[in-house]
């Protein structure tokens, strides 16, 4: 026998005794938090790796890489001397045991804005510091060496000065180690965009300070000499 339930009758069912609509089951409830959750996962996970694959394409950048500014690159010159071969030894009468003169210097041109050179000859293997021998500037842009046995007064022609050496004295002073192994003297030579405006007799820390900011190329040539152990 089938029974009819009245419209009185549903809301007796639908409804609960005190007239509020019925709430959803706490199991229903659990089961919609849920899969909140789940969604909220799978969408900061998307976030996350869409950021993570955008980062690995991003290079590295510090803050001292930012607020660093690019300097060109410094043009290398070539030297070189009829008086020694690259990292070879130098003759006797070039240094202090012998006749003492300068060597012949010669090189490369320099880029097409350079103004002048400048060369500095030193002794990086000396006991306490880096052993100064040569200080040269304001070199014609135009000229292409140094003649050997330049004269020891600050002041050359075309208006090239000489600056004071570790020895006390304006001009050249030739190797002088200490016995024992070879010593290196490098003689480097800059090129310039610019006077260095210093008068004769400067110092190396002088002309460097003078250049800084100033040099287009730059080169080396090496000789090494070395005293015998008496």
């Amino acid at each position: 026998m089938q029974t009819t339930l009245h419209a009185s009758e549903k809301m007796a069912v639908e409804t609960p005794a005190d007239g509020r609509p019925a709430r959803p089951g706490r199991r229903n409830r659990i089961h919609v938090w849920l899969a909140a959750l789940l969604a909220g996962v799978v969408v900061a996970g998307l976030t996350a790796d869409d950021g993570w694959a955008q980062a690995k394409k991003r290079p590295f950048q510090s803050r001292s890489d930012k607020n660093k500014k690019k300097t060109p690159a410094v043009i290398k010159l070539e030297l070189n001397s009829a008086a020694f071969e690259p990292d070879a030894m130098i003759p006797k009468s070039y240094t202090a045991d012998g006749q003492n003169i300068s060597p012949a210097i010669n090189w490369s041109e320099g880029p097409e804005k350079t103004k002048n050179f400048a060369l500095i000859c030193e002794d990086p293997d000396a006991p306490k510091k880096s052993w100064v021998h040569w200080v040269v500037y304001d070199l014609p842009a135009d000229l292409r060496v140094l003649p050997e046995g330049v004269s020891p007064p600050g002041t050359l022609p075309d208006g090239v000065l000489q600056g004071k050496n570790d020895f006390g004295k304006i001009g050249y002073g030739g190797p002088a180690p200490p016995p024992g192994k070879p010593h290196r003297y490098a003689f480097h030579l800059y090129a310039l965009d610019k006077p260095v405006g210093l008068p004769a007799g400067a110092t190396k820390d002088e002309l460097l300070l003078a250049m800084k900011g100033h040099i287009l190329a730059e080169g080396q040539i090496v000789g090494k000499y070395a005293r015998k152990p008496k």
